[in-house]
C-alpha cells in the first residue's frame, strides 16, 4: 500500500507549461487526480506564487515536466515526508526512466492510491557555487561539456544528437590527472569524463549505471580514462543494452579539486569555472523522497 489516504486528500500539481501538451495536458492530470478523489491545486512551474503553492498543506505532489523541472521542484518542496509522483514530459526523463516511468504520461497518473512506493535518494554538493542538492548527477568532463547543448527536433532526434554530441566530445578531450577520494580511498588516474551519478540515467538518456539501487544511501560513479574513449564511442553506436565501458566505484562521499579543466555540470547546469582550483564534495542522503510507481510499470520491484 502507498502512504497515500485511502480516500480525499490534497494534491499539489506543479506543471512545466513548456512540456508537453501544455494546458491541454495540465488540466487532464487535474481531471486525473480530482477523479480520485484529491483536492488539487494545479499552478504552472514557471508562475510567480510557487512558493505560496508549496507552502500549502498537501498530501501528494505531482510534478510535470522533464529532468530540469523535475529537478527544480524537487529541490524546493518543504515537505519531503509527501509521496510524490512524477509525471514525465520531456526529452530526456532521465529520473523518470530510472524509476521505471516509461510510456503514456497520463497512464502513470490512474490508480495512485494503489501504487508502489520507491524511495529515493538525492544527494548534495558543495564547492565554489556553494551547496546544492543533485538530483541526476554531478559529472565532470566529456558528458559534462555536451550540456548546452540546445534541443532543435523531435525527442528522438534531440537524443541521437545528444550522444553524437557526447561521442564528439570524447574525441576532444583531454584526459585530465585528478585524484578522485571515495570514502577516504584515492583513484588517481587522467580522466575523460567522471559522473558521479544519483540514479542510472544522464545525458541523452544513457543507460549508464541502469540497475542502481536509487534508494540505498549510496552515490554510483562511472569514470572514464584513455583506455575507455574508442569503447564509449563504440557503445554509444550500439542498442546501449550492455553496460558501458568505464570503472564503476560506489561511496558515500565523493571529493576532488577542481581546476576548471574539466567542464562541471550539477544536472543539467554547466558551472563557471573557479578562479583557483576548489574542492568540490558530493554526499549522499538516505531515502530524501517516496516515489509513486504504478504497480504495472517496469518501476515496481517487489
Amino acid at each position: 500500500m502507498t502512504i497515500l489516504p485511502r480516500r480525499g486528500g490534497l494534491a499539489t500539481l506543479l506543471h512545466n507549461p513548456g512540456a508537453g501538451e501544455g494546458d491541454h495536458q495540465r488540466n487532464a492530470l487535474e481531471r486525473l487526480l480530482q477523479a480520485q478523489g484529491f483536492t488539487v491545486t494545479a499552478t504552472s512551474t514557471k508562475a510567480p506564487n510557487v512558493a505560496e503553492v508549496l507552502a500549502l498543506p498537501a498530501d501528494l505532489y505531482v510534478l510535470a515536466g522533464g529532468d530540469g523541472s523535475v529537478g527544480k521542484m524537487l529541490r524546493r518542496l518543504p515537505d519531503r515526508s509527501a509521496p510524490v509522483a512524477i509525471v514525465p514530459l520531456g526529452t530526456a526523463n532521465n529520473t523518470a526512466t530510472s524509476l521505471g516511468l516509461i510510456g503514456d504520461p497520463e497512464a502513470l497518473m490512474v490508480n495512485l492510491r494503489d501504487a508502489a512506493v520507491r524511495p529515493f535518494d538525492i544527494g548534495c554538493t558543495a564547492g565554489p557555487f556553494g551547496r546544492c542538492d543533485v538530483v541526476e548527477a554531478v559529472g565532470l568532463g566529456a558528458l559534462a561539456s555536451t550540456m548546452a547543448l540546445e534541443p532543435v527536433g523531435t525527442k528522438e532526434e534531440n537524443m541521437a544528437n545528444g550522444r553524437r554530441a557526447f561521442s564528439e566530445a570524447l574525441d576532444a578531450t583531454e584526459p585530465r590527472e585528478l585524484r578522485l577520494i571515495l570514502d577516504g580511498t584515492a583513484h588517481c588516474d587522467a580522466w575523460l569524463a567522471v559522473e558521479v551519478l544519483n540514479h542510472g540515467h544522464a545525458g541523452p538518456r544513457l543507460p549508464l549505471l541502469p540497475k542502481v539501487d536509487l534508494g540505498d544511501g549510496m552515490l554510483d560513479v562511472l569514470a572514464l580514462t584513455e583506455a575507455h574513449r574508442k569503447p564509449m564511442q563504440a557503445w554509444l553506436k550500439s542498442d546501449m543494452k550492455r553496460r558501458p565501458p568505464g570503472l564503476v566505484l560506489r561511496a558515500r562521499r565523493v571529493r576532488f579539486d577542481w581546476d576548471g579543466a574539466l567542464p562541471l555540470r550539477i544536472d543539467d547546469k554547466l558551472q563557471a569555472p573557479p578562479a583557483d582550483p576548489s574542492p568540490i564534495t558530493i554526499t549522499a542522503r538516505s531515502r530524501t523522497f517516496d516515489i509513486l510507481v504504478p504497480r504495472d510499470s517496469g518501476g515496481h520491484h517487489g
